[in-house]
């Protein structure tokens, strides 16, 4: 049977937080230690308490989180191998017993300690679309209650696809990765679309003018548009670098810079911090995937957004 452990400290004057630790088996008194060590923040000022709170803030128990996976990493490479799940939750206090804001995408507010970080969970049965019967009446119906995004052209496409050519219904899955699919963040659209002003076509698309850049001053690039980055050319450096036999050495060498950008929109502007480290994990892929790979040196951030119309005076509230 598995065993729950709290860890709870304070950052700040409102800043409470509590690491659940679930393990397989008891844990002795010294590799509990180890992982009030591990666990603690930087910052912290002291260790808080969970007797009294109105509401604890943590991860949808659905999905384990990464830093979840990191820690029980960490465990298990000190052997700590017995732990299952570590999640870390905020813990709120309320005198009104209001529910704190929290992000509805990857967070659940809970009014007391979970019993378990592993909950088993039914699967909601899969559901079958009536296309067939419901028509492009009941395809924009589900594309609105669904949040899918899609369009008149894209309804029209997966409408005929799955009625006239399958000559079958769909399920809500089928439709939704379709939909997540053919969204601006996996296929951005506005790079590749055709730009219609006024009602006339332009010769180029927005991603053949970003193009153009290196058509027409090519010097100095060694490879552009491929393997999700660039190669621009570098210079001779000295390198720490070890013989066959394994004994080191200073070794000049011809290294060239990579450079990649990170189009992380619409995540990131919905779910900030997972969006955002997804964002910096696909920029960190296409560096290694440049050529033979490369070495990864700094990255900078730069974030912006167009009004996302949302009422300020709710958000204030």
């Amino acid at each position: 049977m598995s065993q729950l452990l709290t860890f709870p400290f304070t950052q700040g004057k409102n800043q409470h937080i509590v690491f659940i630790v679930e393990s397989q088996s008891d844990l002795t008194h010294d590799q509990k230690e180890v992982l009030q060590w591990i666990l603690k923040p930087v910052g912290v000022i002291s260790p808080t308490s969970t007797d009294t709170y109105s509401f604890l803030v943590g991860p949808n128990l659905k999905f384990e989180t990464p830093e979840s996976e990191k820690l029980r990493t960490i465990c298990k490479s000190i052997g700590l191998k017995y732990i299952l799940r570590i999640e870390k939750f905020r813990i709120c206090f309320s005198p009104e017993n209001c529910p704190p804001e929290y992000d509805k995408m990857t967070e659940s507010v809970y009014s007391e300690i979970p019993v378990t970080l592993i909950p088993s969970f039914q699967p909601v049965p899969t559901k079958i679309i009536d296309l067939l019967s419901g028509g492009k009446t009941l395809f924009e119906k589900i594309n609105k209650e669904f949040g899918m995004g899609m369009d008149a052209f894209d309804i029209n496409y997966y409408y005929d696809l799955f009625v006239n050519i399958y000559n079958r219904n769909p399920t809500e899955v089928e439709l939704m990765q379709v939909a997540q699919g053919n969204s601006s963040h996996c296929r951005h659209w506005e790079f590749s679309g055709k730009f219609i002003i006024d009602g006339v076509e332009k010769e180029k698309t927005l991603f053949k003018m970003v193009k153009d850049t290196l058509k027409f001053n090519p010097k100095g690039s060694v490879k552009a548009f491929k393997d999700n980055g660039g190669i621009i050319e570098g210079g001779t450096v000295e390198m720490f670098l070890p013989k066959p036999n394994g004994v080191y050495q200073m070794v000049r060498i011809g290294m060239n810079h990579t450079a990649t950008a990170e189009t992380h929109n619409h995540p990131t502007l919905i779910s900030p911090y997972p969006g955002a480290a997804t964002g910096v994990g696909g920029r960190l892929r296409d560096i290694a995937a440049i050529g033979r790979g490369s070495l990864i040196g700094f990255g900078g951030v730069y974030f912006q957004t167009g009004n996302p119309v949302i009422n300020i005076h709710i958000l204030s509230q």
